[in-house]
């Protein structure tokens, strides 16, 4: 599998479910969906967040929302990987991951991917790496950090 969109994001201290934009690479498809900081530490950077939005199942697995301006999707996390989730963005497919102590975390976007496979996923839960991006790193919204 081969992202085209990778997004850095670090923890707000302050709102621990929420993650500040750090870097972009390859195709900025989340620019109008992130929200933007208005006040504060953070002023002007966009983030999203992390809301509950369901309940375990079966003790393998549990999903929380991904939030934005709006809902931007569900994410479906492994007990058995709990630093690792997956959901959908329109056909894409999105994989997460977050560094071991949470304060930092990563999100792929995998184009025409949004029935990935099981086992592609699997792969990646159980440490397969992506394939690298090809385009550079990208330049923050001016608009929206400025």
């Amino acid at each position: 599998m081969k992202a085209y969109s990778k997004y850095e994001l670090f923890q707000n201290k302050d709102k621990p479910t929420r993650y500040v934009l750090k870097n972009v690479y390859g195709i900025d498809i989340l620019q109008d969906v992130l929200d933007v900081y208005k006040t504060g530490l953070h002023a002007g950077k966009r983030h999203l967040g992390f809301a509950k939005s369901g309940s375990e199942k079966a003790a393998k697995k549990y999903e929380k929302s991904l939030l934005g301006k709006r809902n931007i999707t569900g994410l479906t996390f492994g007990l058995k990987h709990p630093n690792k989730a997956w959901g959908d963005f329109g056909n894409d497919c999105i994989l997460l991951e977050f560094s071991d102590n949470g304060q930092s975390m990563t999100l792929y976007f995998i184009k025409g991917h949004q029935n990935t496979q099981k086992a592609d996923i699997q792969e990646w839960l159980d440490g397969e790496l992506l394939e690298a991006i090809d385009s550079e790193l990208l330049p923050l919204n001016k608009k929206a950090v400025n």
